[in-house]
């Protein structure tokens, strides 16, 4: 082995430590901007409010979207699953309508009405950066 190789192997084992050492995101990491939220406001009074209603509180048909009962039913889960879900089967009388940004400005709405901090980034569609981000109850990793 050259000196090289042996340094490049180095290298690439201390990304992939780096990697499995990186702490996953939470929706508590400031992971949306409020621009973006008020955005999603706009996007689910029009596209959402109709069955979830404007408190986002739900109905007997309409899962709820805030409290503790939408984060204990997405507990442990990603923010790409959310996303997945929103964007395959809602809005429920126009099943995947809604654009990339749409669904995720939706979101970003969602997790500011449950109380999650807003940072300086938007939340991005890619599907790598919404599967880092775990849905969790305050306080939780």
């Amino acid at each position: 082995m050259t000196v090289g190789s042996a340094a490049i192997g180095l290298a690439f084992a201390g990304i992939v430590i780096g990697i499995g050492l990186a702490a996953e995101k939470t929706i508590w990491d400031h992971v949306y901007s409020q621009a973006q939220a008020d955005r999603g406001k706009v996007l689910y009074t029009q596209k959402c409010a109709a069955c979830h209603l404007e408190s986002l509180g739900g109905t007997n048909t309409a899962s709820p979207l805030v409290g503790d009962d939408f984060i204990e039913m997405w507990a442990d889960k990603t923010i790409r699953n959310l996303y997945t879900r929103i964007r395959t089967t809602m809005p429920d009388d126009d099943p995947g309508s809604l654009t990339e940004e749409e669904t995720v400005d939706i979101i970003a709405y969602v997790m500011a009405k449950n109380g999650c901090p807003a940072g300086d980034a938007e939340l991005e569609p890619s599907a790598q950066s919404l599967a880092g981000i775990k849905l969790s109850r305050r306080g939780t990793r």
